[in-house]
């Protein structure tokens, strides 16, 4: 986007006072939770869903979806 990463990080901070990873991750976390509700991803497991919503890493989605939902993934996903 031509824009220095330095630069983005600070933004991100100042507008959404988070660090530059949890805003990703809260942005993955809503993707994660918008694919779970759709017909086409049932056949998919819980980090099936999170890898497709950005997530590269499994420790790091349970992490960030417990820290940010105060539910595990399966929590959630019995609920809905």
């Amino acid at each position: 986007i031509g824009v220095r990463t330095k630069t983005l990080t600070e933004y991100i901070g100042e507008e959404f006072g988070m660090k530059f990873v949890d805003f990703l991750n809260t942005h993955r976390i809503a993707e994660f939770k918008e694919r779970s509700r759709q017909l086409r991803y049932k056949n998919l497991s819980i980090y099936g869903i999170a890898r497709e919503s950005g997530f590269k890493s499994k420790a790091t989605f349970y992490r960030a979806f417990k820290k940010w939902e105060g539910m595990t993934p399966k929590e959630f996903m019995d609920k809905n």
